[in-house]
């Protein structure tokens, strides 16, 4: 069964901050572990995985070729639907077409966040695979891709 992202509960801290007594702003803070706790990896990416995508966009922009398969690895594995396919494969050129493809992802399930790092790893490029998996890149300590 798939559940559908916009219909999930997240258990979430609410913190209102006061300033002479009158609200100036509201944090909301979601509990990741819970979330994890109640739906698995049927829910929204926690902050690690999108910025890990985020750290590394400029690079797997540069080095992800998108005609070597990778789009209809994703559409085959359920990543991407019909219309995520066709917005993907109209992009004006090969740096917009990934581009989309990890807005799309980014947007997605842990579970497709899983499938794309699966596909990298199936359509060549294992590297970025391991980066995606291990949650490292430019925002770490570790600078594992270099720039070319």
């Amino acid at each position: 069964m798939k559940l559908n992202i916009s219909t999930l509960i997240l258990p979430i801290e609410l913190n209102l901050c006061f300033t002479n007594d009158i609200p100036c702003y509201l944090n909301i803070l979601t509990d990741w572990r819970k979330v994890e706790e109640l739906y698995g990896d049927n829910r929204p990416l926690d902050d690690k995985q999108r910025r890990v995508i985020d750290a590394n966009r400029h690079v797997m922009v540069k080095l992800i070729d998108p005609e070597c398969g990778i789009i209809d690895r994703l559409y085959e594995n359920k990543c991407f639907n019909f219309l995520h396919k066709n917005h993907t494969e109209s992009g004006t050129d090969k740096l917009d077409k990934v581009d989309r493809i990890l807005d799309i992802v980014r947007r997605r399930s842990v579970v497709d966040f899983k499938k794309l790092i699966n596909a990298l790893d199936t359509v060549g490029y294992p590297r970025l695979a391991q980066v995606l998996r291990e949650g490292k890149g430019k925002s770490t300590k570790y600078n594992v891709l270099p720039i070319t």
